[in-house]
């Protein structure tokens, strides 16, 4: 596979401090709670492809179609890979959650860069809650929420490792069900949460919206999302959508987008609104 474009590592210094600097408001606050979707973290509907592919020549040819596909701003996936016989994305479902072999799922399922990017981001998080706390102690509670998989004991033992390593003070926390029907107090508990789709809690449809406009449940937290296009009929061209949806929901929380993609894939940006500074980027190389 191609790698990422040299230029984007010459500006991984600036786009890390980005971030870091998104943290950096001490009125929310210390964070000591990260909430993630597990989908950002690992690709798991690619790894269900994968696992369905019926010889390397296919496996071939779906990584091919990885820089569209990464690139995508709906959450659609296997009509990018038409010429794969039989499947659709409710098979895929239906196999990740009810599959027998986690391990092999968890496996195959790629990593992104912001799985990568978690040390940085601790990192960061230390220096922070050192200036806010006002003390060298440090702990933070990481949930993951694993659905639609059922990852088993071992399975969540690997990532447990990986999460220690970064840092003993890491506590992870699993959760496995839809984030809208989680009970409303671990729903209020994170201090940062990474959603696949921030539709999850501020859609018209949501129904947790009156958590996020009525309670203000969230004013006082960050907000990361990938960037999502839900709507079948955009009245507007797609960067003014995304940069409306931005700055109206700054007015509830403190929100961002983040491109996410895999690291050794040929990286073309979804939309390029980060010319207006409208989308966080997190880069990860070795």
């Amino acid at each position: 596979m191609s790698q990422i474009d040299p230029k984007l590592i010459q500006e991984k210094r600036r786009i890390e401090q980005d971030l870091s600097n998104s943290f950096i408001q001490e009125d929310i606050g210390a964070i000591h709670s990260i909430y993630f979707d597990l989908n950002l973290l690992q690709d798991v509907y690619l790894g269900a492809l994968y696992l369905h592919t019926k010889d390397e020549d296919e496996y071939n040819k779906v990584l091919s179609v990885l820089p569209y596909y990464q690139s995508r701003i709906d959450k659609d996936v296997s009509k990018y890979f038409p010429f794969m016989e039989n499947i659709n994305d409710e098979f895929l479902f239906n196999f990740i959650r009810n599959t027998h072999r986690q391990d092999l799922l968890y496996k195959a399922s790629p990593h992104t860069n912001l799985w990568f990017f978690i040390p940085k981001l601790i990192d960061t998080l230390v220096n922070r809650n050192r200036v806010v706390d006002g003390y060298d102690g440090f702990h933070c509670d990481i949930y993951i929420n694993l659905y639609p998989t059922n990852y088993t004991a071992d399975v969540c033992k690997t990532i447990n490792k990986y999460l220690k390593n970064i840092s003993k003070h890491i506590s992870f926390k699993t959760v496995n069900m839809p984030f809208e029907e989680l009970p409303v107090y671990i729903r209020n508990l994170p201090d940062v949460y990474f959603f696949e789709d921030i539709s999850t809690v501020a859609s018209t449809d949501s129904k947790i919206n009156k958590d996020f406009y009525q309670d203000m449940s969230y004013d006082r937290k960050y907000i990361f999302s990938k960037k999502l296009i839900t709507a079948d009929n955009l009245k507007t061209d797609i960067i003014t959508s995304l940069t409306k949806t931005k700055n109206f929901l700054n007015i509830f929380t403190q929100f961002d987008f983040i491109d996410i993609y895999f690291p050794g894939v040929e990286y073309i940006p979804s939309v390029d609104i980060n010319s207006d500074k409208n989308s966080t980027v997190i880069h990860r190389t070795d």
